[in-house]
């Protein structure tokens, strides 16, 4: 199918065209013609499958047709929860719009000024985009008139649920003409969504191209546990340093870690700016155009840019801490891997965030792998040396032969799964514990991860060492005491 069997006007099929899109997307092909025809529509997809051109085509199609009704008040109202998706459907609805003559789209947001805003009210509106909040300021200042509101638009309805808005969004429903057409569009389509469809919507059509839970295969998701702040920042430090990253968004939990880190990356050398909600707008329209233009690395985010931010170049998504809620971590990962290119989501976390990777696992429908880094690099011979390499691998094969070869060693390995050792050197003061994850097992031949605060080592048993890694799960002691059973402790080997 092509968008010319969509019974879409000439001129947005031109813009549409001239954007590099020539097929229309599984929701755009199901939604658009239910839309043009003219009825309420409740809409789920995965995020980046183009939701926004899925109501904004037909939304400038009923344009190209003249209002009967005189007044400078908008024939499309879009709702969304936060400034950034704002700015994004504005500036999607202006080049899908390109050339349709004399169609005025209004951006009404927090943070910007009241002169300006009431500035642009005063001229005749076709589309307006707005949050509910400061939307709420101006009807009750009078400023507005729906009387020839055509069609009512709430965009990611489900987060504007979350954040508290739905009660705004219903009472500018109320301000709105009954014969109003009215979509909504959300990431997920759940009971609490069904109740507000049942008060807004009348007998909408409903269309989930996607499976909640479908895979972002797409996407490769990586999981690193680490032991501290400190170990996060310099793992996060080698992650930026990867020439394969373009640019990335690192997602943080609170307003003031997004400033502190973004901070600390500036001191690193790092062309990173911080987001969130305390950040003026025109700062943030200023960020989200660098970052868009390429001359921004890294943005450093609340999960007020999980959703409404669309940049191709964004390789990795890296969650400095995890969401609260499972549903945001698909929306902060939906940053990378867009239009059908690929990305990389790296998750950090901590011993005591498993109910949080629990939830996650079972809202996608997918588990989190532990990640080995497979890379070479001149920083592994300041935290690892060839003799403490050697060492390693000897203890490993004194291991083996203590216990004897053949069935007895693979039975054991069979059953523990891990093997725990401790180190005694004399460049160090205490005892290092390192644990030994086994990866293969085939025959009498045994392949091991070693785990410590040294680095990560993969090797052989019966063989030369195949690659060395930097260190990705430095675990302390006392929590490898807590992860492994007693019965692993007591197979401590020591030596000097």
């Amino acid at each position: 199918m092509s968008f010319e069997n969509l019974n879409l006007q000439p001129a947005i099929i031109k813009a549409v065209h001239e954007l590099g899109f020539t097929t229309p997307t599984p929701i755009q092909q199901q939604a658009i013609p239910e839309l043009i025809s003219g009825h309420d529509v409740m809409a789920s997809a995965q995020t980046g499958t183009g939701k926004t051109a899925a109501f904004m085509l037909p939304a400038l199609n009923r344009l190209a047709t003249p209002s009967k009704i005189r007044s400078r008040g908008p024939r499309v109202l879009v709702l969304t929860p936060t400034r950034e998706l704002a700015l994004q459907v504005s500036e999607a609805t202006s080049k899908f719009g390109k050339y349709l003559p004399h169609t005025k789209v209004v951006s009404i947001l927090g943070g910007m000024s009241y002169p300006l805003q009431n500035k642009l009210l005063s001229q005749v509106v076709d589309i307006l985009v707005a949050t509910p909040g400061r939307l709420i300021d101006h009807i009750q200042r009078g400023r507005i008139d729906f009387s020839r509101l055509e069609m009512l638009v709430l965009d990611e309805a489900d987060r504007m649920l979350d954040m508290g808005f739905i009660d705004d969004v219903e009472a500018i429903a109320s301000r709105t003409p009954e014969t109003r057409q009215t979509l909504l569009f959300s990431a997920t389509l759940d009971s609490s969504i069904d109740k507000i469809a049942s008060r807004l919507l009348k007998s909408p059509k409903r269309i989930q191209v996607a499976p909640q839970h479908a895979k972002l295969e797409n996407i490769e998701q990586k999981l690193h546990y680490v032991d501290d702040l400190s170990h996060k920042n310099r793992l996060l430090d080698h992650l930026l340093r990867d020439e394969s990253l373009k640019q990335a968004i690192v997602f943080t939990a609170t307003k003031r870690d997004a400033d502190t880190l973004a901070d600390d990356l500036a001191a690193s050398g790092h062309e990173v700016a911080a987001l969130h909600g305390d950040v003026k707008q025109r700062v943030r329209t200023r960020t989200l155009t660098r970052l868009r233009a390429g001359r921004l690395r890294i943005l450093v985010a609340t999960d007020v840019a999980a959703r409404g931010i669309d940049v191709t170049n964004i390789t990795h998504v890296i969650n400095f801490d995890l969401p609260k809620f499972a549903e945001d971590y698909v929306h902060r990962i939906g940053r990378t891997g867009r239009a059908g290119a690929s990305g990389v989501a790296v998750s950090f976390a901590t011993g005591k965030d498993s109910i949080s990777l629990k939830k996650i696992e079972r809202f996608t429908g997918q588990g989190l792998h532990l990640s080995l880094f497979q890379a070479w690099n001149q920083n592994i011979n300041q935290r690892l040396d060839v003799r403490m390499v050697a060492e390693i691998k000897e203890c490993l094969m004194s291991f083996i032969s203590g216990i004897g070869r053949g069935a007895a060693v693979i039975n054991l390995l069979k059953k523990e799964k891990r093997i725990i050792i401790l180190i005694n050197q004399n460049a160090i003061r205490v005892p290092l514990m390192i644990c030994l994850r086994v990866l293969k097992l085939e025959n009498d031949r045994l392949e091991v991860a070693v785990v410590s605060h040294l680095g990560l080592i993969r090797f052989q048993a019966q063989g030369e060492i195949v690659s060395l890694a930097l260190p990705v799960l430095a675990l302390k002691s006392s929590k490898i005491i807590n992860l492994f059973s007693k019965s692993l402790l007591k197979r401590f080997f020591v030596f000097h």
